[in-house]
């Protein structure tokens, strides 16, 4: 499948699971991927709870109907359909939203549903460590929020980083009892998170829940509606829903990615 009219010829892909480094740090990683794979059946990048920085070591990419080599996709809720060259290798970068201000010099809310050029964005210390190729670009990032956070980092920031964790390791809790294990009002907690990603928090929920059931699907070998109660889910019906709605795909075409890949 072709996409765009571009001197580039582009195949919808998923780039193979061939990882030369992979670091993670609390809340913020970075994965190389040094080779793209066409696969028909990829049509679109899942809409996703983090924000994503996307820089081309080879090749080029065609999203939001323009060619690029580096770039940022906001947190999003639907998914976005894009195009890899042949040659594409990439490394990429996962922030979540509520580090976007710190870390990016743009908060999570502004970048939410949005793709766009490194270039767009002001020169933070990180941005810079990434365009050099800095091994150290995640520790700037993580010590770059923590300063921030430290001294005038906002309420919201905070708010939404816990939440985050509580969905995290269990992405079927209700916002009420999320807000009272936080010993916060559900309309605050709602507020926060509006904030810093730019959704609310019953959309967030179902990204963290997709993309629980997304890695189980990838990389546990047991079945989808065992796969969908953990992650969960009330039954895999609804799991496939999500599926197809914010990944564009059924859990049997995600697998054959793997295998592909």
């Amino acid at each position: 499948m072709r996409m765009g009219a571009s001197s580039t010829d582009f195949t919808n892909a998923v780039f193979t699971s061939y990882v030369v480094y992979t670091r993670s740090m609390n809340e913020f990683s970075a994965i190389d991927y040094p080779i793209a794979k066409p696969l028909a059946t990829n049509a679109c990048e899942m809409a996703n709870s983090q924000i994503k920085l996307i820089f081309a070591h080879r090749g080029s990419f065609n999203i939001a109907g323009c060619q690029r080599t580096a770039f940022i996709v906001g947190s999003r809720y639907s998914p976005i359909e894009v195009g890899y060259s042949a040659d594409a290798g990439c490394t990429e970068f996962s922030l979540p939203p509520w580090v976007a201000t710190a870390v990016l010099g743009v908060s999570g809310c502004e970048l939410s549903q949005g793709v766009y050029d490194v270039s767009d964005l002001p020169n933070t210390p990180f941005l810079s460590a990434v365009q050099r190729s800095d091994p150290s670009a995640l520790d700037i990032a993580r010590l770059g929020y923590a300063s921030w956070s430290a001294g005038r980092g906002t309420s919201d920031a905070r708010i939404a980083q816990q939440v985050w964790h509580t969905l995290r390791a269990d992405p079927g809790q209700r916002l009420d009892f999320v807000a009272k294990k936080l010993g916060l009002s559900a309309r605050r907690v709602r507020a926060a998170v509006r904030s810093e990603t730019g959704m609310t928090p019953a959309q967030w929920r179902r990204l963290m829940r997709l993309e629980k059931a997304c890695h189980a699907i990838l990389k546990i070998d047991q079945s989808l509606s065992m796969v969908a109660f953990a992650a969960g889910y009330a039954d895999q019906s609804h799991m496939n829903r999500d599926l197809s709605e914010l990944a564009g795909m059924t859990p049997s075409q995600l697998r054959r990615v793997t295998v592909s890949g």
